[in-house]
């Protein structure tokens, strides 16, 4: 299925970079070079924590402690710690997170770049940005928040900004956590480390909820994930060499469906499913392979090159319409006692048997068969030049980059009798969708940063060349492209005052437009800037402004979004718009006697709209005229996080306020609905038993509060019940 080099060029690449970390391995382990227990190499790629105050741009890190302080398995709810991030909940689960950066539509996570130690993790970040994978949180030890103009050197997407989750090493002993509550809910982690010439870790996760919404009948709405992640770590005294060895294999089965609810009923029960979603079952399988050796040869020089392999297959069956396609689910739900729309509605709550002549109130429900893979080899080198005055930083890297995704939509035919689904065999089965599309890119990037006295200059450049080819299997059609980018960018930061200073940044970035796209869709391309100030003495303090001048903002169809299978996967182009706003974070330790008192806040505004009129089909920007002064959906004007926390001795407690702001669901004013704003309240404490063991409860949305989160793309969704959890951990042989 996986074609992933074309050329001569290419395949020496591979096989030079494979060679060469194998064969260093190897000499190194017939030596038997001790180790000298310096740590292993990080993958970070925002660096060290307490350089941090001095970086040019907006960079967070949430570090292992502050992850742990709530327990969360949902990246959503991890990231509200971070000013600029704009989250568009859609399971109450995390299990397909919709992230955005500084204004950028969170759809999908599709306008961001995603890493995992520092390599591109969507399943086909170039030819199908779209993620619907995302790492296990439990495996997880640190992620890196970056916005700005320190997003240029890890494309493809730049314009709002990247993130890095780097996973966890355990160096000796054997870590289990077990957990359980609310709706069945249950959690197995165990970790075993264990130092015999390098470190191995190995991770193995079982995560399991029974489900907070309910089916006619109680059937399942909940769902369970694996993970085991085999990590080796060695260092090598010679050079100052490190070798890392990694392979995960991770699945999930959840009963989840994108059919929601009318705002009546959402009123009524939100936690309720209809009829029609019954069976509705996503199904993945994920296999990685990363290898990753650094080598010092000369003083001051670094060289880094990292082999990776992902492999996604994913099937989500569920409901995607009726066997007349001209009825959309979506205008049923807002509309459901219209006389065109009530025998329907009536049918996807299972109220009425389908009875219409034609089968056109029969439910069609598609199996979204998808097969993804992307590899690639990257290379690093670092030179750093110290001066009487200045320091110098030199960076050139390389990546070779191929993905493609495979895609086998059918579409199958259900009557609704007596509340149940019954397969329709009169209706032959329909092939809705079968192409494969592929995309390679070759990555050049440099990068440039000094220090002189109380004066720091970061610059960066990257060139990308992207070809694009796609194959329709049910027409034959084949059609080729590319892109070419060029985005460079540079920031300042000048320390004014002791602990802070100001901080400029200007860069330009992109989108790419990816397969089989019309000739006439051009990427997404902006110029952007931040201006702010930062304080981390005795409190800390970050106040940022940015503002991005898009050229052209790009748009996506998927299923997802409401579109329909004919323009599944096609860009429309949006013309020009503007994001700006301001990021504010404070943090403070109060302590009296043994009591510490941690706070940390943050508040994020933007204004996000269009300045060009266009008239627009695609779903997300609604289906009519798009004016000047328009929104950008699911950006809301603000958003707030607040954590208050206290620690006596080994015992602590923290609560975590979350407001957001009321989201507009479309662009286009004519039948624009908004989600409302809301707020959530989660509570955590812990207890340590003892250096080797620790007893944790913790409750996500503690008042219980009932809200939506996502009209997209067929009705009102909620957000994550009132939920309890209680959870012991524990250390062996430590």
């Amino acid at each position: 299925m996986f074609k992933a080099i074309t050329t001569k060029r290419e395949k020496k690449i591979f096989k030079y970079s494979a060679t060469v970390i194998g064969l260093v391995a190897l000499f190194l382990c017939s030596l038997g070079f001790a180790d000298d227990g310096t740590a292993i190499e990080s993958f970070s790629v925002v660096g060290q924590k307490e350089s941090l105050p001095t970086k040019p741009g907006s960079a967070h890190i949430l570090s292992p402690e502050e992850l742990k302080k709530f327990q969360y398995d949902d990246i959503n709810r991890a990231l509200r710690a971070v000013p600029g991030v704009n989250i568009q909940e859609e399971d109450g689960f995390g299990l397909r997170p919709n992230i955005g950066l500084r204004g950028a539509h969170p759809h999908r996570s599709k306008k961001i770049t995603l890493m995992e130690d520092g390599v591109l993790i969507a399943p086909a970040p170039y030819s199908a940005p779209a993620a619907y994978y995302f790492p296990h949180m439990d495996k997880i030890s640190s992620i890196e928040v970056f916005k700005g103009m320190p997003s240029v050197k890890f494309g493809p997407n730049s314009i709002g900004g990247a993130m890095n989750m780097l996973t966890r090493i355990n160096d000796s002993g054997i870590e289990a956590d077990i957990s359980g509550g609310s709706f069945d809910y249950r959690k197995y982690d165990l970790s075993l480390g264990l130092y015999s010439f390098g470190d191995f870790t190995l991770d193995m996760t079982h995560v399991a909820h029974g489900g907070f919404k309910t089916l006619p009948g109680n059937e399942e709405t909940g769902f369970q994930r694996n993970n085991v992640m085999l990590r080796w770590d060695k260092y090598f005294v010679p050079f100052d060499q490190s070798l890392t060895i990694k392979l995960n294999w991770s699945d999930e089965e959840s009963h989840e469906t994108y059919l929601g609810l009318t705002n009546s009923d959402f009123k009524n029960d939100p936690f309720q499913r209809y009829s029609a979603s019954q069976d509705d079952l996503m199904r993945w399988k994920h296999k990685q392979f990363f290898i990753n050796y650094g080598l010092t040869p000369f003083v001051n020089t670094r060289f880094k090159t990292t082999l990776y392999h992902h492999e996604l297959d994913r099937s989500w069956f569920k409901v995607n319409g009726f066997f007349d396609d001209t009825i959309d689910i979506s205008e049923v739900l807002k509309n459901p006692t219209l006389a065109a729309n009530n025998q329907f509605y009536k049918v996807l709550r299972g109220d009425s048997d389908s009875l219409l002549s034609g089968n056109r109130d029969r439910i069609r429900k598609t199996t979204n068969a998808r097969s993804y893979a992307n590899q690639g080899v990257q290379f690093k080198l670092d030179y750093e030049l110290e001066g009487y005055e200045w320091d110098h930083l030199f960076s050139v890297g390389y990546r070779l980059h191929q993905d493609e995704i495979d895609r086998d939509h059918v579409s199958q035919f259900f009557a609704m009798q007596n509340n149940d689904l019954v397969l329709d065999q009169s209706i032959p089965i329909e092939l809705e969708k079968q192409n494969v599309s592929k995309a390679q890119a070759n990555t050049v990037t440099l990068a440039y940063e000094t220090t002189w006295d109380r004066l720091f200059i970061q610059t960066a450049a990257r060139l990308e060349d992207i070809s694009y080819e796609e194959f329709n299997e049910l027409n034959l059609e084949q059609t080729e492209s590319s892109d070419n980018i060029f985005a460079p960018g540079m920031g300042v930061f000048y320390q004014a005052f002791n602990g802070g200073g100001f901080l400029l940044g200007v860069h330009k970035g992109f989108t790419p437009v990816g397969p089989g796209q019309a000739s006439n869709i051009k990427p997404e391309e902006a110029m952007n800037y931040e201006l702010g100030v930062r304080y981390s003495g005795s409190f800390g303090v970050e106040l940022i402004g940015f503002y991005s001048d898009y050229t052209n903002i790009l748009g996506t169809c998927t299923q997802s979004s409401g579109c329909a299978v004919s323009n599944l996967d096609q860009r429309f182009n949006g013309g020009e718009a503007e994001i700006l706003g301001a990021e504010l974070l404070l943090t403070k330790d109060f302590k009296s006697g043994a009591f510490t008192f941690p706070v940390k806040a943050n508040a994020t505004y933007t204004e996000a709209q269009f300045k060009t009129q266009f008239d627009t089909t695609l779903p997300d920007w609604g289906s009519g005229t798009v004016n000047p002064g328009d929104p950008v959906p699911y950006i809301p004007e603000v958003q707030g996080n607040l954590t208050l926390g206290v620690q006596w001795k080994d015992l602590s407690g923290f609560l975590n306020y979350n407001y957001l702001g009321k989201m507009a669901d479309q662009a286009v004013a004519l039948n624009r609905e908004y989600v409302d704003s809301r707020w959530v309240l989660d509570f955590s404490s812990r207890y340590n038993i003892s250096p080797k063991s620790q007893v944790y409860f913790k409750a996500d949305n503690i008042t219980g509060e009932e809200y939506g989160v996502s009209y997209r793309p067929q009705g009102l969704r909620p957000g994550k019940a009132q939920s309890f959890i209680v959870g012991l951990k524990y250390a062996f042989f430590r």
